[in-house]
């Protein structure tokens, strides 16, 4: 049997204007910059842990049926991790994403935590993914 963490993923979409823009205080505008997208979310972080210690690790998460569920579920698929645990939820539900925007030195200017999907979570939902 495989170890079952159950717990939140979340896409991680992290923005950092370029370090050669324009100094000082970011106000309403564009910059030029990187933008880099990973799968985080704490339950995901520690299945991926486990799994990669050795340990036969199952995943039991809440994904929207969208492009940002379906990369995150392709990339448990990738590692070898078992998904059958992972709630593919319907329409009116979206993955939980973490959106973060630094500054050009790095620092944290903003971010919008859309994790509104773990609250889709209940003890008779884990109940009945053993039924």
């Amino acid at each position: 049997k495989p170890l079952l963490v159950i717990g939140g993923i979340a896409v991680d979409i992290t923005s950092q204007v370029d370090p050669t823009s324009k100094k000082g205080k970011l106000v309403a505008s564009s910059y030029p910059g990187t933008v880099r997208m990973s799968v985080g979310g704490v339950g995901q972080n520690i299945a991926r842990a486990a799994h990669l210690l050795g340990a036969e690790t199952a995943l039991m998460t809440a994904i929207g049926c969208d492009a940002f569920g379906m990369a995150a579920c392709k990339e448990l698929e990738e590692l070898g991790m078992d998904t059958r645990f992972v709630l593919r939820l319907g329409s009116g539900w979206h993955t939980a994403v973490y959106n973060a925007l630094h500054a050009f030195d790095g620092d944290l200017v903003a971010a919008v935590a859309d994790m509104h999907i773990n609250c889709a979570f209940s003890a008779e939902k884990v109940r009945d993914a053993f039924v």
